[in-house]
């Protein structure tokens, strides 16, 4: 199992940050902005007063998530490659953003949804064979997430689908629950790496007493 970079945990540390920081003070400044019922790319819109904002935070996303991509060398290359696409997804979202805050555009939504399901794949694509591997990426553990979260997804999309007034928060838990889910990933699988490339030392006392008496 090849070993994941700490700027991996980082870059989807990081990225997190900005898209919460991001979205309070976009909905700050935007004060009839209506985070229930409307979504991110209502705040990218070109003509929302959030959109230089929001495509700054977008970017900024997108950066983090294929600089994880790189670094998460615990996952197989496959779920490495999700993600990266994933990533370019996102680049694909600030450039092409909605027309307007009430309109959607067929390559907005494209690139929208490849970002989403590629988040909700990755798990899977990135079951590790090793037998030191973690939970995270165990067969069980990658079906696990990915059901949880295609669940979450599927939820999204009626609501979409539907304009229901729930859109908006549900788009933003589908969110927040990939990048959490990433960041527990590659956190757990650094964590266990670190543990045995310094595996915990115990000291037998009676064979530290032979040791000194020998000495003597």
């Amino acid at each position: 199992m090849s070993e994941s970079k700490p700027h991996a945990f980082y870059a989807t540390l990081i990225a997190g940050l900005v898209l919460f920081a991001g979205l309070i003070s976009a909905q700050m400044s935007w004060t009839t902005f209506s985070p229930m019922q409307q979504t991110l790319s209502s705040l990218a819109a070109r003509n929302a007063p959030t959109r230089d904002m929001m495509t700054v935070v977008i970017l900024i996303i997108a950066v983090c998530q294929l600089v994880t991509a790189y670094g998460f060398k615990s996952a197989a290359k496959p779920g490495r490659l999700v993600l990266g696409i994933g990533g370019l997804g996102v680049i694909g979202v600030a450039a092409f953003p909605v027309p307007h805050v009430l309109a959607d555009s067929n390559w907005h939504t494209f690139m929208a949804g490849v970002v989403l399901i590629s988040l909700c794949l990755w798990p899977v694509f990135s079951i590790s064979k090793h037998h030191q591997a973690p939970w995270v990426l165990t067969a069980k553990g990658a079906w696990t997430a990915t059901v949880v979260l295609a669940i979450v997804g599927l939820t999204f999309l009626a609501a979409w689908w539907t304009d229901s007034y729930w859109m908006g928060l549900l788009e933003r838990t589908l969110i927040f629950s990939q990048i959490v889910w990433l960041l527990i990933s590659v956190g757990r699988c650094l964590k266990i790496e670190e543990k045995m490339i310094f595996p915990d030392f115990v000291i037998d006392e009676k064979e530290l007493e032979n040791a000194n008496k020998i000495a003597l």
